[in-house]
């Protein structure tokens, strides 16, 4: 009886505080999957600019085949693969990012499925 209220009362306070950090470990795998969806966007856009300055370089190179105002376009030749460089650099870094984001994701996620998993075994128990 005496015993039995201590147990309760201890089953109910564990399940409090695992039910808290549930609550918490979900709002962080949320959080984590907006990030990686922010990134995903993020990447899909620097790889829509490289498209277009790969289409400006072969079209300057073109240009430059043809022999018109060669200097001029040269420079913005090379400007034009500096930039896509860059693009390419931030894409490889948002990569790494997302990559990094997704494994916490998983991390979390199997994180609540051990901690709802013992949350189950002690209302079985209880």
């Amino acid at each position: 009886t005496l015993e039995w209220k201590s147990k309760y009362d201890t089953a109910a306070s564990t399940i409090e505080s695992l039910t808290l950090e549930l609550q918490k470990s979900n709002t962080d795998v949320l959080n984590m999957k907006s990030s990686v969806e922010e990134y995903s966007v993020t990447i899909e856009n620097y790889a829509r600019n490289q498209k277009k300055m790969e289409v400006e370089i072969r079209d300057l190179n073109a240009e430059l085949e043809g022999g018109r105002n060669n200097h001029e376009l040269e420079k913005i030749r090379r400007k034009l693969e500096g930039e896509n460089e860059e693009l390419r650099q931030h894409i490889d870094e948002l990569e790494i990012l997302v990559s990094s984001h997704e494994s916490k994701c998983t991390k979390l996620t199997l994180e609540i499925a051990t901690i709802r998993n013992g949350y189950e075994q002690q209302l079985a128990e209880a």
